[in-house]
């Protein structure tokens, strides 16, 4: 099965809304210059397997809307699972400025990070009106979270429904998912073992 590409869209100087898997794993830390706490990111692997596809859109002049969430919160706000280390460690990355906004921050001129998306009860429940809120902030869709893309969320399989096929594609961090399991199921190199693990 021939999945779109990113590639395939003409998403020059267009709005992008891109679905991440920032699930990342965060711990308080306190500052060297202050005695503040803030929560930090301790492992920023899923934060780089973005950049391909994140450094695809911005070539492409493209405005980019990140859509992610972070731990179980359950439709609630929980500050600890907010998505602002996240969002300072993507700035570093990028080594861009970053401004927190009412629903997320601005990352550089052509990035925003919405803040956590399960911290809406809508997110989980597929809410259909949710998800075309959320499809009206983007002239294209790009789904490269694979972790998450089991899951029958607003931002996974809501969101799709609301634009053409022409305007919905696979991030390359989510290509590359496929071809590599993919790659185990048809043509394995023997022997192999297999192992499947987390918590779902």
């Amino acid at each position: 099965m021939k999945l779109p590409s990113v590639k395939n869209l003409s998403v020059t100087q267009k709005r992008v809304l891109l679905r991440t898997d920032y699930d990342v794993p965060l711990k308080l830390a306190q500052s060297a210059k202050c005695k503040v706490q803030s929560w930090r990111v301790t492992d920023a692997t899923r934060i780089a397997d973005s950049l391909p596809t994140i450094n695809y859109l911005l070539s492409k002049q493209a405005k980019i809307i990140i859509l992610s969430h972070l731990g179980r919160p359950e439709g609630r706000v929980v500050e600890e699972l907010s998505l602002e280390p996240v969002a300072n460690m993507l700035a570093v990355i990028l080594k861009c400025q970053i401004v927190k906004q009412e629903d997320g921050w601005k990352i550089g001129e052509e990035i925003f990070l919405k803040e956590n998306l399960r911290f809406n009860p809508e997110e989980e429940g597929n809410d259909p009106k949710f998800a075309q809120n959320l499809g009206s902030l983007g002239d294209f869709y790009v789904n490269d979270a694979f972790a998450c893309s089991h899951r029958k969320h607003a931002s996974v399989v809501g969101i799709p429904k609301f634009l053409p096929a022409s305007r919905r594609a696979f991030g390359f961090d989510f290509l590359e998912e496929v071809k590599a399991l993919t790659k185990i199921k048809d043509n394995p190199r023997r022997p192999v073992v297999v192992i499947l693990g987390g918590v779902k």
